[in-house]
Parts: structure tokens; sequence; C-alpha cells
């Protein structure tokens, strides 16, 4: 029979493993302080775009750092992020800093591609830019990217304009600078068969051990 440290090992073990198996981690972390390459994850994440406008670093958020800044975005053009999420699942694109100068296009979109750069795209979900720094007019909900989306290598997620309205409603045609900060996906670590064998063995080894030990009549001993 086990002893009462080994219990609480085994405890403390079988109570931590499904923990383990389900926390949520950082798979890719944008920050652009004066680059494109992930702080994490760089081999597993790119980032480009298709407005063919100056590309930058500029420090338009309180307290932020820098963020990238390309120009000349108008209606149908987009940032791009390539996601390889081999061996990870329940993927999210978190909340992420995003702002425009006047002349850049008000309404965009989040498409993504569970099936590489040929697409089909799919409309996730939509937002608008601001033109100031404030956090609450610059913060951009995050997403679930949603089950499709697990152990898949061919993740491809756009930040699409969708109209040439302006952000400071001016008539002309929308062509302006979009600039992006703080991009990061998440998600849980598949569990290999072994994982499921050990907790599924501990759970077996607990309930042994507390048939054994419970009150009441005498019984057959389990082996």
């Amino acid at each position: 029979m086990p002893s009462l440290p080994t219990q609480w090992s085994l405890l403390r073990l079988l109570a931590g493993l499904p923990l383990s198996v389900m926390a949520q981690t950082t798979l890719v972390s944008y920050t652009f302080e004066g680059t494109t390459i992930p702080v994490v994850g760089s081999s597993l994440s790119t980032v480009t775009w298709n407005s063919g406008g100056l590309t930058g670093y500029a420090s338009p958020f309180s307290s932020q750092g820098q963020a990238l800044s390309v120009g000349n975005f108008q209606v149908s053009e987009y940032y791009q992020f390539t996601l390889n999420a081999t061996g990870y699942g329940n993927l999210v694109l978190n909340p992420f800093r995003a702002n425009g100068s006047g002349t850049a296009p008000l309404n965009w979109r989040i498409a993504t591609s569970l099936a590489g750069l040929d697409g089909p795209f799919a409309e996730a979900a939509t937002f608008t830019l601001a033109a100031n720094s404030a956090v609450d007019s610059t913060t951009i909900p995050g997403l679930e990217l949603g089950a499709g989306a697990d152990n898949n290598a061919s993740i491809v997620l756009r930040l699409i304009a969708t109209s040439s309205t302006r952000i400071d409603g001016n008539p002309a045609a929308a062509s302006g600078t979009f600039r992006l900060d703080n991009i990061s996906f998440t998600g849980t670590a598949i569990p290999e068969p072994a994982t499921y064998a050990v907790f599924l063995s501990l759970v077996a080894l607990l309930y042994r051990h507390w048939y054994r030990r419970r009150p009441g009549p005498a019984r057959s001993r389990w082996p």
C-alpha cells in the first residue's frame, strides 16, 4: 500500500496532469520592435502585406513600444499571417492593437484559410480602425480559429480592407497607413497517446487504493 507521502505525490501529479495538458501556450507573438520576426514562434509564422506602401515602425500607442506601420492601404489590400499549429488545438488570435492615418480605410475584416495561401478564405470577424491612440479605440477583439485549425500546418489569416471609406470621412478614396501591434496566437498542446495512458493508470491506481481503504463490511480484496 502506498505511504502517505507517496499518496500525496500521486494526487498532485494526477491533479496537475490535466491542467498541464489544457494550459494555453503562446505559439507566436509579434511585438514589432523594429522587426517583423516574431519574438516567440519565429519558425511557425510569417507576416506579409500587399499594399505596396512605405514600411516602418512607429510608436502610436501609449507605453506600448513600436508598431508595424505600412502605408498606402486601399480597398481589398491586406496584412497576411501564416501559422503552423501542428501539435496544438483550441487556437486563438488574441486581442491586438491597430489604428490608421485619417486617409486609411475605415472598415476591415478578418478572413481565415485552413488550406494555405490558395484558400478558400472565410470571414471570421469585422472591425473598424480609429485614427487616435486611445486604448479603448485601438484594441481589436480576438477570435477563436475553430476546430478546423487544430493540428493544422496551413493556417492563413488576413486583415483585409473592405471599403474605400476613409477614417476621416473625406469622400476621396481611402489610401493610408495601417499601424499594427501585439499580434499573438495561443493554443493548447494536443496530448500524445502516452499522456492519456499515464493519466488513466493514475486514476486506476488511486481508485484501487480508495477501494481497499474505504470503510464498510468485510469484502474480498481487489487484486
